[in-house]
């Protein structure tokens, strides 16, 4: 990803327009809470389970170079085959006590095969580490989608369940004697009666918020109106620079007392991080820049040159090295004005 790109993805972030935005991986997708790590587990599990291994190269007698297929006993294939007919067949029975109820299962799920595709998920469920299940409508009818591991990927989980995951389906249609390729991504939130999400955006502090926490700020663009302007604060923690609009607090600034004194770059994280690993691995930063794009952690090497990670919820979704903090500021002419 060049440079604009991540400079028009970060300010983009908070609330991504999937029409207008591009994502190179749909894990850069600030709500997916998924690590690139876990996602190669996955692949990795899925390459065991297809029986996909690259292939040998050897040299023969002559002194040749030879490459040929790799030759393997399917044990993971197997494995998870055996276990799957274990657990659930074609013999299961799914009944419910309310009569009505049961008749309407026994019709759906029979009428969608439901027993002999569930054994047949359930297999590569096994395999992959994951399986989950979609009602879904079709004309009269309501059948059973299973979304396997590869393409499930949650917005909000913990130890004992997912509350929230986001669905991948992918279509290829025919335009201009051209395959073009469609990825849907379907976001399954729990929402209020009044169509919030839950756990999404909360209410922004207003001006008065915030001077009820910090006092008077100490100075302001319009003293006259300080709710629609930008007001600073000195603490004993730090300097605070604040930026309201409407008497709505739209982006803050802390820049910590001896942050500049840490001397620490990004270099050492990735994405693949979670916040409280960088920060525990990178210490205390010179500034956090905070909006309703998510947080950023601004710290300065010995140089005094600058490099940040940006966050939002419990996932990093971009690291800027020093070179593109650099560059960065070039463009935007920022390099002049310190």
């Amino acid at each position: 990803m060049n440079l604009i790109q991540k400079v028009k993805d970060f300010f983009n972030r908070g609330r991504y327009n999937m029409e207008t935005s591009n994502l190179n991986s749909i894990l850069e997708h600030p709500k997916v809470a998924v690590t690139q790590s876990e996602f190669n587990r996955i692949q990795l599990n899925l390459a065991y389970y297809q029986s996909k291994f690259d292939d040998v190269e050897y040299i023969n007698t002559d002194g040749d170079r030879k490459r040929r297929k790799m030759q393997h006993l399917p044990i993971a294939r197997t494995a998870a085959k055996k276990i799957a007919s274990l657990v659930y067949n074609e013999q299961a029975e799914i009944t419910a006590e309310d009569e009505t109820l049961n008749n309407f299962l026994n019709n759906m799920l029979g009428n969608d095969r439901f027993n002999k595709n569930f054994e047949r998920y359930l297999e590569s469920c096994l395999a992959l580490g994951g399986l989950a299940m979609r009602p879904y409508i079709d004309g009269d009818k309501v059948r059973v989608a299973f979304i396997q591991a590869p393409v499930f990927l949650p917005l909000q989980s913990n130890t004992q369940d997912v509350s929230s995951a986001a669905i991948l389906t992918k279509t290829i249609k025919s335009e201009s004697k051209k395959n073009v390729y469609y990825t849907l991504v379907e976001f399954h939130e729990w929402v209020t009666q009044d169509g919030q999400e839950v756990g999404g955006p909360k209410a922004r502090s207003s001006y008065d918020d915030v001077v009820a926490a910090f006092g008077q700020p100490m100075d302001s663009t319009d003293s006259a109106n300080p709710g629609n302007g930008v007001n600073v604060w000195v603490t004993d923690n730090g300097d605070i620079m604040a930026f309201f609009r409407n008497n709505v607090l739209t982006d803050i600034t802390f820049r910590l007392r001896g942050g500049d004194a840490n001397h620490q770059s990004t270099g050492s994280i990735s994405k693949s991080d979670t916040p409280k690993t960088a920060l525990e691995r990178l210490g205390k930063p010179y500034a956090i820049m905070r909006s309703e794009n998510g947080t950023s952690y601004v710290y300065k090497d010995s140089n005094g040159d600058e490099s940040s990670f940006s966050t939002q919820g419990n996932k990093i979704f971009n690291v800027t090295s020093t070179a593109e903090t650099k560059q960065l500021k070039k463009i935007t002419g920022l390099d002049k004005n310190q």
